[in-house]
């Protein structure tokens, strides 16, 4: 049988004490600068956690502060008549009237299925939702002591109008309506634009910038004085 060489097997042995002092140094200034990172990172990362944080409280107050002076349509608003707050119902609405294009390409009013039509060509159907929006009378009396509670009441008008106030949305709904109508003047007043009255371009002038607030700012309950 034929003698089979075998491969040296080479294990490292440890040298001097000098080499082995260094390695182990080695080892541990590696372990230090790994500590000190690991260190950076967490302080760090704890660092921008509270920054987030105290971002969010500081957002978080500055919003609810400002609700809570200016109100909401839950707790109700600071220019609201406050003895008829409990009267007033929060009711949520899906309003329509998107633009929309036909097949053919001509724009419309799309108020959907259950949509109610407000504007439009002059018919008695739009008439009767307007009717049926504002009513008949929106308008009520007061008390002296409740004129006088009214935010920014005025003597001179509580003297003219005898504590007569409204619903401001009631007031300017009403405007708007009027704004409808003179687009089809010849229609509702039997003139033309030129022929309108003062009262009617009143109207006109409070239908526009009532609805330019409600659009800019949002509705409220408080009321027109």
């Amino acid at each position: 049988m034929p003698f089979q060489a075998l491969r040296p097997i080479y294990e490292r042995i440890l040298g001097s004490e000098e080499e082995i002092t260094n390695e182990d140094s080695g080892k541990k200034e590696a372990n230090i600068w790994h500590n000190v990172y690991h260190s950076k990172a967490i302080h760090w990362i704890c660092s921008i956690c509270l920054l987030l944080l105290l971002v969010a409280q500081s957002l978080y107050y500055t919003y609810y502060t400002g609700l809570r002076r200016v109100g909401t349509y839950e707790s109700g608003f600071a220019t609201e008549f406050g003895p008829l707050h409990s009267a007033i119902d929060l009711v949520e609405v899906q309003f329509t009237g998107t633009l929309a294009y036909t097949e053919s390409g001509h724009l419309y009013i799309d108020i959907g299925e259950d949509g109610v039509k407000y504007f439009g060509k002059p018919s008695p159907e739009i008439d009767h939702a307007w009717h049926n929006l504002l009513g008949t009378t929106w308008n009520f009396y007061i008390s002296e002591e409740e004129a006088e509670a009214l935010p920014r009441s005025s003597k001179k008008y509580q003297e003219y109008h005898l504590g007569r106030i409204g619903p401001d949305v009631f007031h300017t709904l009403h405007c708007l309506n009027e704004v409808r109508k003179v687009l089809d003047s010849e229609y509702y007043f039997n003139t033309t634009l030129k022929g309108l009255t003062r009262q009617e371009r009143v109207h006109i002038v409070t239908g526009l910038d009532g609805a330019q607030d409600v659009r800019v700012h949002q509705v409220q309950t408080d009321f027109q004085q």
